[in-house]
Formats: structure tokens, sequence, C-alpha cells
């Protein structure tokens, strides 16, 4: 049976590399960009771990599943993406505000710039107007002056989203559930042993 080595330097390099992917693929819909340019910092750090991939090569090694590794990267994954908007749905006060208008967000993508509508929705709290900007996938189901129920941060109350399934969970099925879907087809493949081992 085929076997491949995993060192405990690439799995701490995977696990960062997810974390720079959650920064490129989820909204930031408090300011409206991406951290686009956390692509510097990925490759960076790829180079560096690539040199402590090849000094490894000694001390004990366990073999595992591959489709175990996979269940971990999915748990990995949506412990970034979709497990933190089910606290904020649980945490989260709700409240009534009003979208004044559609904003435009120039996003930098993989292909250069993309214009994005995003919703602009205030909302008072104590007296004081907060303000925040919806993710892009709202264009079509809302216009300006609609009023809609938000969920906010009641610590730092301009960390909102609109609350409503394309409000909160339609970027995690855009971006999370395809990435998934694609690395289980992947680990599918025959190329890749059925059982990896991990050295230590």
């Amino acid at each position: 049976m085929r076997k491949i080595d995993l060192s405990l330097n690439e799995v701490y390099f995977w696990i960062s590399v997810i974390k720079d992917w959650k920064h490129l693929l989820t909204e930031d819909e408090s300011d409206g960009h991406r951290d686009f340019y956390k692509i510097k910092n990925l490759f960076l750090f790829i180079s560096i771990n690539s040199t402590f991939f090849k000094m490894g090569g000694k001390g004990k090694k366990i073999s595992i599943n591959k489709y175990l590794l996979f269940y971990f990267f999915a748990i990995v994954v949506l412990s970034f993406t979709v497990i933190p908007k089910i606290w904020y749905c649980i945490k989260y006060k709700g409240t009534i505000g009003t979208i004044q208008y559609f904003e435009p967000v120039s996003v930098p993508t993989f292909f250069g710039q993309e214009i994005q509508q995003r919703p602009r929705v205030d909302f008072a709290i104590n007296n004081k107007t907060y303000s925040f900007l919806g993710n892009n996938f709202l264009r079509d189901a809302n216009f300006g002056g609609d009023t809609v129920k938000i969920i906010y941060d009641p610590t730092s109350p301009h960390k909102a989203y609109i609350n409503s399934w394309l409000g909160i969970w339609a970027p995690e099925f855009a971006n999370v559930i395809p990435i998934l879907f694609i690395t289980f087809l992947c680990f599918g493949l025959e190329y890749i042993p059925n059982r990896i081992a991990v050295r230590f």
C-alpha cells in the first residue's frame, strides 16, 4: 500500500494557509474589503516552510487514513468560517436597520479589481447611530430605503450582519462549500495514497 510522509511542519503550514485563505474568501463587512494582501504573507510562509520540509526526516511516525486528514481539514476550515457565524447568531443582539444606499466597493481579486455593490446599513443603539456594509450577495434581494432585521455585536456594534440567509450564510455557501467539495474530490484521486504517515 502506498504511503506518503507528512511532517508536523507541513501540518502547521497548511493550518496557516487555511487561516490566510479565510481572510481572502471571507467578506469583511466592517470596511468592505477582503484582506487580499495576505497572499504576500502566504507565499513568504510557503518559502520558509519549504526549508523546514527539507530539514525533516527523523522521528516517530503514525499512519493516518487520508479521509481522516480531509475531515481534519474540513473541521479547521469550518472553525474559521461557519462555526464563528453560528456563534454570532447566538451571541449577537437583534434590532432593526435601514439600507441607506448601495455603495460601490472596489475589491481586489485574482483577476483584477472587481466593483461590488454592497448595502450601507444604518441602525441606532442607545441614541447612537452605527453603520456597516453588507455583503454583495444582497444586491438583488434588497433596495435602498428597505428596513431590515440585523444582528450586531453588543461590545462592537459596527460588527453587524443583515439577519437573513443571504446576509449571513451566502459567502460561506459561495466560497467554503466549493472548496471543501473540490478538496474531497482531490483526496479521492488514486495518486494520493490511502494512508499518510505523519512524522513527529
